[in-house]
C-alpha cells in the first residue's frame, strides 16, 4: 500500500516546539547534547526537522532508533537564533516526540511518565535514554494495526472459506479497533 501525500501528517504534528509549555521546554533542554566535534558531524549530516520553533513540514523523520545521539539519526531540531542551552546548535528528538512519531498518543506518553516508578527520589526507573530505547524498539502502532487488518482480510476474504478451518483474529483474542 502506498500512502498519498494527504495521508501523511506534517512533522509539526509530532514535534513539541512550544517552549512556553514548561514540560516541553524541560524535555527539549534534556535532549540538547553538549556540542563536541563528533556532534558537529551529527549536526551537519542529519535532517533538520525544525529550526528554533519552526518545523519543516516538507520533511519526514527517519527511522526512530534506540539511540538518537548518533549519526545518522531520525532528525534534529537546529538552534539558529534561540538556543535553549548556551553553546549548542541543536537538540535531538525528545522521548515524547519519538513516541508520538511511533503512533502513541500524548496521553499515553504522559501516563507512562506519570506512572514511572522511582528507584529513589532522584532517579526514575525509566530514564530518558530508556524511554528512547522503548520507542526505538517499537513498531509504529498504525502499521501494526494495518498488518492485522490485512491478515484478517486475507483470512476472511481470500483463503478458502471452510467454517471448520477458518479462523479470524478474534478467535485468538485479538480485537482491532481502528479509528
Amino acid at each position: 500500500m502506498i500512502l498519498s501525500e494527504e495521508s501523511i501528517n506534517p512533522i509539526s504534528d509530532y514535534l513539541r516546539l512550544d517552549y512556553s509549555v514548561r514540560h516541553y521546554l524541560e524535555e527539549a533542554i534534556h535532549a540538547t547534547p553538549n556540542f563536541t566535534a563528533s556532534r558537529e558531524k551529527i549536526f551537519n549530516n542529519n535532517l533538520k526537522l525544525a529550526t528554533d520553533s519552526q518545523a519543516d513540514n516538507s520533511l519526514i523523520a527517519r527511522t526512530i532508533t534506540t539511540k538518537q545521539d548518533r549519526n545518522p539519526n531520525s532528525g534534529i531540531i537546529a538552534y539558529d537564533k534561540n538556543p535553549l542551552v548556551e553553546g549548542t546548535r541543536y537538540r535531538n528528538l525528545t522521548p515524547r516526540e519519538a513516541f508520538l512519531l511511533m503512533g502513541f498518543t500524548e496521553e499515553s506518553f504522559d501516563n507512562l511518565t506519570i506512572k514511572n516508578p522511582s528507584e529513589d527520589v532522584k532517579r526514575a526507573f525509566l530514564t530518558q535514554a530508556k524511554l528512547l530505547k522503548l520507542a526505538g524498539n517499537s513498531i509504529v502502532v498504525d502499521v501494526l494495526c494495518g498488518i492485522f487488518k490485512q491478515m484478517d482480510y486475507i483470512n476472511t476474504h481470500i483463503l478458502p472459506q471452510d467454517d471448520k478451518e477458518s479462523q479470524s483474529l478474534s478467535d485468538f483474542g485479538l480485537e482491532i479497533n481502528i479509528l
